[in-house]
């Protein structure tokens, strides 16, 4: 179901603990993000990669503003260069941070390396956290 008017600022905090063959030692690729009218690569925020056999691990804070896709009408698609993810999606509203309610939602897989967010789980404005978890 579309959900008319609902502002979305994403906040992309991923969790990466995967070995992968030949990856670049500067850490992991970025995860694109996509709703109907914009479209933006986004670096993970936190992550642990294990690229051959080096440990990477950085814990910094989002950045301020927040990536923003505006009004999102459906759904938000995610798109990830790497094998054997999945993603969920916690939903935080901003303006009440203290409250303990939040909304943690499986991203649908729609094919490899593409999966689905649809925005009708939460009305509102609201930050989305989008956390991805790989093979170890």
């Amino acid at each position: 179901m579309a959900i008319r008017g609902v502002p979305v600022v994403v906040a992309i905090l991923i969790v990466l603990t995967a070995c992968v063959p030949g990856a670049s030692l500067e850490g992991p690729p970025d995860l694109v993000v996509r709703s109907q009218d914009v479209s933006m690569g986004l670096e993970p925020v936190s992550f642990c990669w294990r690229p051959a056999s080096t440990n990477i691990c950085v814990e910094e804070d989002q950045t301020d503003p927040l990536p923003n896709l505006g009004t999102v009408e459906g759904r938000i698609q995610v798109e990830w260069p790497v094998e054997g993810w999945t993603f969920v999606a916690v939903f935080v509203d901003p303006l009440n941070r203290e409250d303990e309610s939040t909304l943690d939602v499986d991203l649908i897989e729609l094919g490899e390396g593409v999966w689905a967010l649809a925005t009708g789980a939460r009305e509102g404005f609201f930050e989305i956290g989008l956390f991805g978890y790989g093979p170890q």
